[in-house]
């Protein structure tokens, strides 16, 4: 009777194999949902020019994104969102200008390549899985990811605290009362309870995950999720509940609780997709140089091969003991 546990690594095997005869069209499936939800995410909150919020032109921008680069689509969704604001006042474009500007300077520096989380995070809080954010950027990026997701936090509490104060924001002509608004902006952002928690409890969690994922020790990844996904949790409850009382806009307990629930889930699917090795043929190998000793930990990668589920050792049997490469002098 084939085990349930070597079904799922046949279903694995099946994604895999079906994603690397087709890796093209499913790129550009995940990059059109992606851009159609980080749209859907920026419509929500910031949807002030009617022309860009509907329906039919969602989907050709997010058309015309599944064709291009996520640099390029990350470019679009910081001037789609600098359009909407400039409907409700130069100066709210202004703040989310000088946020753009230091985020795309400083990523230059510590994480090129991984600017498309900023806009990741107002997706998945439109999803209402925001704390998967720092799990996943945790388990597949470097650690300076963390700074596109923290400007990433602070775009979508800007949104936030623009749609609930849209008619006060309203464009001023003289001097003194953009300035006020200018103000007014930086101090909703600076005193927002929420965005300061939020971040915090990411960055720890970011940077646990890690550092855990990264450890010689077995099932670290799956160590690493389930640690993240608490610390998450625990930071997070511990903030609300300092918070609630001089802050009744903080998120309540209960949907911290089933949204770090679901993400962490989420996650460890993720984390069996990308890291699914067979820790019960773990081999150790030492070889030299002239300079130093080598000892090197070998643990294979699961593949089951169609129709030759046997040949992996799943179960805990003895069969295929020896299946990691070992290293000879």
């Amino acid at each position: 009777m084939e085990s349930p546990i070597t079904a799922i690594y046949e279903f694995r095997e099946k994604m895999r194999q079906i994603y690397a005869r087709h890796s093209w069209p499913i790129r550009a499936l995940l990059k059109f949902a992606a851009a159609f939800l980080m749209l859907a995410s920026i419509n929500q909150k910031a949807g002030y020019m009617t022309s860009l919020v509907s329906l039919p032109a969602t989907i050709v921008i997010a058309a015309v994104c599944c064709v291009l680069p996520w640099g390029m689509i990350t470019g679009i969704m910081c001037v789609l969102l600098l359009t909407h604001f400039m409907e409700v006042s130069f100066i709210v474009a202004l703040v989310a200008l000088i946020i753009m500007i230091s985020m795309v300077l400083i990523n230059l520096i510590f994480s090129p390549g991984w600017q498309s989380a900023v806009f990741f995070v107002p997706m998945l809080f439109f999803l209402k899985i925001p704390f998967l954010m720092p799990l996943v950027l945790g388990l597949l990026a470097p650690v300076s990811s963390l700074v596109p997701m923290l400007f990433g936090i602070v775009l979508y509490y800007l949104m936030d605290y623009v749609s609930s104060t849209a008619g006060v924001l309203a464009d001023a002509t003289e001097a003194a009362g953009m300035s006020s608004r200018f103000i007014q902006l930086i101090d909703g952002l600076k005193n927002n309870r929420s965005l300061l928690i939020v971040a915090a409890a990411f960055t720890i969690t970011l940077i646990l995950v890690y550092v855990v994922r990264r450890l010689s020790v077995d099932y670290a990844w799956a160590i690493a999720v389930a640690a993240g996904m608490v610390t998450n949790l625990v930071l997070v409850i511990f903030g609300v509940a300092s918070a609630a009382e001089s802050d009744p806009t903080v998120m309540t307990a209960s949907y911290v609780i089933i949204s770090s629930t679901v993400s962490g889930l989420i996650a460890f699917a993720l984390q069996f997709m990308v890291f699914a090795v067979d820790y019960k043929r773990t081999d150790y190998a030492r070889f030299e140089d002239d300079e130093y000793y080598y000892y090197v930990k070998v643990v294979p990668k699961v593949r089951v091969a169609e129709k030759d589920y046997d040949k992996i050792n799943i179960l805990g049997d003895d069969t295929g003991k020896d299946g990691g490469e070992q290293i000879s002098e």
